[in-house]
């Protein structure tokens, strides 16, 4: 029977050992899709347990972090992190594990790189956009051509991740961001 009164909160952090059964894995922080992410690697069987860090699927979210960090380049040092691991076996918290997460770590790295290319260029080629209108204008893999066609939870994730894509754009020096008279964050 589940007693509260004997349950206590253990908090793990990078390089502790979690044992499970004749295993003990070492704690993994990958930060990206959130803030505090991390994976459990298995050192003697090669075998990562990634959780949202790396999808087939889909391309994992990246959050915006409270502290204000640079959320993309956080995900693209995470992302360096496991592929140096040399893991033999990836299991993700969405869909089927697969051998080929190698490659999909370098198409995720490449596919943010182009994203944050994209999105310089259309800062460069209309100065003084407002976030909205730059994450608007970035081409999303998604199945609809129009703005209001995709769905609210969809949009809300394109805005988040657009933000943390200007964001870091912001951080490096890329671009410039700049508060207005009418209080809009507009780039330039």
């Amino acid at each position: 029977m589940f007693d509260p009164g004997r349950v206590r909160a253990t908090f793990v952090s990078e390089g502790d050992e979690v044992a499970v059964g004749r295993f003990r894995f070492r704690v993994i922080e990958v930060p990206g899709h959130t803030p505090g992410h991390l994976a459990l690697f298995e050192p003697d069987s090669g075998v990562l347990f990634g959780g949202d860090h790396v999808l087939f699927v889909i391309s994992p979210g990246i959050a915006l972090f409270p502290d204000g960090a640079d959320a993309l380049q956080a995900y693209l040092d995470s992302l360096a992190k496991v592929r140096a691991l040399g893991c033999s076996r990836l299991f993700v918290s969405h869909g089927e594990p697969r051998d080929d997460f190698a490659e999909r770590i370098d198409w995720l790295d490449a596919h943010h790189r182009e994203r944050l290319e994209e999105a310089a260029g259309i800062v460069a080629a209309g100065p003084g956009l407002t976030g909205e209108q730059v994450i608007r204008r970035i081409k999303w893999n998604v199945p609809h051509g129009r703005w209001e066609d995709i769905s609210f939870v969809q949009r809300w994730c394109i805005l988040m991740e657009g933000l943390v894509i200007l964001d870091h754009l912001v951080d490096r020096g890329r671009i410039r961001r700049e508060v207005g008279e009418d209080g809009l964050r507009r780039y330039f």
